[in-house]
């Protein structure tokens, strides 16, 4: 599938697959607790770099699947 971008005046926002994992890992794991009050209870393996791949997978799937 192929990635889309949306872009506003001020942010460009990217679809991404599992090779952004390391990426997503580094920062959820700076913003944890800054983003806490916010953020759903999730599992340990939120914060490993399998996680994070299996986060994106599934992300994709969904998209995938999802008719816009």
């Amino acid at each position: 599938m192929n990635s889309v971008t949306l872009h506003t005046g001020r942010l460009a926002l990217r679809t991404c697959g599992v090779t952004f994992a390391a990426r997503t890992l580094d920062y959820v794991r700076r913003n944890r607790e800054f983003l806490r009050p916010w953020s759903p209870v999730v599992d340990e393996s939120f914060y490993t770099l399998a996680g994070q791949e299996e986060r994106l997978r599934n992300d994709l799937r969904d998209r995938k699947s999802t008719r816009l």
